[in-house]
């Protein structure tokens, strides 16, 4: 097995090439700056709180317009959160363009360490191409690192969805091979070979390739893992490397970048966006989940998985255990309904975890009805990660469920409109906006 990068160190992203790629060193804090772009707070606030916003499970109650635009449905080109979604993003993308770029064949170095690098610099770019794209739909996929000063580099056309999940999947399988043998990792906090594949078990999932979906998840499933107990199952959202089921998430410390999710959610902070009330009852008196991820008080309904307002220091979960029960069970599904078949078990596995009756064929006699239980119990346990509107979104109920809520009446309505100061900079003739912006 690889050996451990260590990222305690401070992360820098502006070391000159020459002189960054010369010692471990040097190359483990360039690393450290991917990660630490992963911190930003549009990508870890906006981006998971907007999958709630704009589909059915918040509201909001603040003061920012740009959330309410998303909670509305009604978002323009110049919103600033959704412009800070997209540049994050793309600044994630080009450090590790950048790691990738140097280090990829340097004499400087062994081949096992420059694969454990290179390795997690694809898993974070791969993230952050498919963040952008099941929000944007075709998008500019870069892979050359960039000053940003020349027309070449700038100006670059839009590619469709689908072939920007086919460059992702490509980009995970290289990783999977270049983190080959390192198992879980150091912890949830750095990517692995695990981490790899349970992203590409989304991605799978999100191009309709089950097989692949149900292997993938399958894999993750067979590792080291563990659900956590009910009755432990708030210990998930603790500050905390070892909980068993979280496989990769997004750390915060007091001293250094700071997680604002608990204090945009609870009303002891700044409290920009609360719970549909709709979203709080959906949760049994009795689903151990309640507890520690929603909560009442009053007539005020709030996220509860992030609680931290005052230290914000609050880790994101990005894969988690739990996921790759719904993902597999989603999967097998599609693939071929089977009455009381291993589906089932999966899905079973997740609700009697949150103390529930597990559902048989009585229950759940088609495959349409099973469908449906997935996209609800996906609802319930993964509320606040950032999936809703997406899962909407990909299984075509986007507009059924959100009629409802009165703020969607057409299919333009179902990706984010691209930024418009990308519009103005990106001179590329085939970087257009999106339909109905």
């Amino acid at each position: 097995m690889f050996a451990c990068v260590e990222l305690d160190l401070e992360p820098n992203s502006a070391i000159p090439a020459e002189d960054a790629f010369q010692d471990r060193k040097t190359v483990n804090a360039v690393l450290n700056g991917i990660y630490d772009a992963l911190q930003s707070n549009s990508i870890v606030q906006d981006y998971t709180l907007f999958a709630d916003l704009a589909a059915d499970n918040l509201v909001t109650v603040g003061s920012k317009i740009e959330y309410r635009e998303v909670y509305n449905n009604r978002i323009t080109a110049f919103n600033v959160d959704v412009e800070g979604i997209w540049n994050s993003h793309y600044d994630l993308i080009n450090r590790a363009n950048q790691l990738i770029a140097n280090l990829s064949g340097n004499p400087n170095f062994g081949q096992d360490y420059i694969d454990l690098v290179v390795g997690q610099a694809r898993f974070l770019r791969s993230l952050a191409h498919f963040n952008l794209a099941r929000m944007f739909g075709a998008i500019p996929y870069r892979t050359d690192p960039s000053l940003g000063i020349s027309p070449d580099e700038i100006n670059a056309p839009r590619i469709s969805q689908e072939q920007v999940y086919d460059l992702v999947l490509q980009d995970l399988t290289a990783a999977e091979q270049e983190l080959e043998g390192t198992g879980r990792g150091s912890g949830p906090f750095q990517a692995s070979e695990a981490t790899v594949k349970a992203m590409m078990a989304r991605v799978y999932l999100y191009t309709d390739d089950f097989p692949n979906a149900a292997a993938k998840a399958n894999e993750v499933i067979n590792l080291t893992y563990d659900l956590v107990g009910g009755e432990n199952y708030g210990t998930l959202y603790q500050e905390s490397t070892g909980t068993p089921e979280v496989i990769f998430a997004v750390d915060f410390v007091n001293d250094q970048a700071r997680n604002e999710l608990g204090n945009y959610t609870q009303p002891s902070g700044r409290f920009e966006v609360a719970l549909r009330k709709q979203a709080f009852e959906m949760f049994a008196a009795d689903d151990a989940r309640k507890q520690a991820s929603v909560a009442q008080s009053g007539n005020v309904f709030f996220l509860n998985k992030y609680t931290d307002v005052n230290n914000q220091s609050d880790n994101l979960i990005v894969l988690r255990l739990a996921e790759m029960y719904l993902i597999r069970a989603e999967a097998l599904n599609e693939i071929g309904y089977q009455a009381d078949g291993q589906a089932f078990e999966l899905l079973n596995t997740i609700r009697t975890r949150a103390g529930l009756d597990a559902l048989d064929a009585g229950d759940l006699p088609n495959q349409s009805a099973f469908q449906l239980a997935i996209e609800e119990e996906r609802r319930r346990e993964l509320i606040g990660e950032g999936h809703r509107w997406f899962d909407l979104i990909r299984n075509g109920r986007a507009l059924q469920v959100l009629n409802s809520k009165g703020t969607i009446s057409n299919e333009n309505q179902l990706l984010f409109p691209i930024p418009q100061s990308e519009i103005d900079t990106n001179r590329h003739p085939e970087m257009v906006q999106n339909s109905g912006y």
